[in-house]
């Protein structure tokens, strides 16, 4: 907990520390490293589609995401997907460090 709390960057050693405010989510990526593989490449190619049609700076839906995963991943519906990756899709996508959840 305090390594989390008290980061700092490896690079310039300026440190990050946490907003205390900040609610600390409880998720945590609990897959195996095929699985997590398989996912990460779909939503890599989800977003290089995306990106290709709409430009880089568009958001995407959680929920449209969720959608494409289920069906090029072949889970039956969202909740199947949830139990796979034991969460919400927006909180696996929070915990990863190259997303950015943005929430309206």
């Amino acid at each position: 907990r305090w390594l989390q709390q008290k980061a700092s960057c490896p690079i310039c050693k300026e440190s990050q520390d946490s907003d205390p405010a900040e609610p600390e989510s409880n998720f945590r990526l609990d897959l195996g490293h095929q699985e997590m593989a398989r996912i990460l490449q779909e939503l890599e190619e989800i977003f290089e589609i995306v990106h290709e049609v709409a430009g880089p700076g568009r958001p995407l839906a959680v929920s449209g995401l969720a959608h494409n995963l289920c069906t090029s991943l072949g889970y039956e519906d969202e909740d199947e997907l949830e139990e796979a990756i034991g969460g919400p899709l927006k909180d696996f996508l929070h915990a990863l460090p190259h997303f950015e959840v943005i929430e309206e």
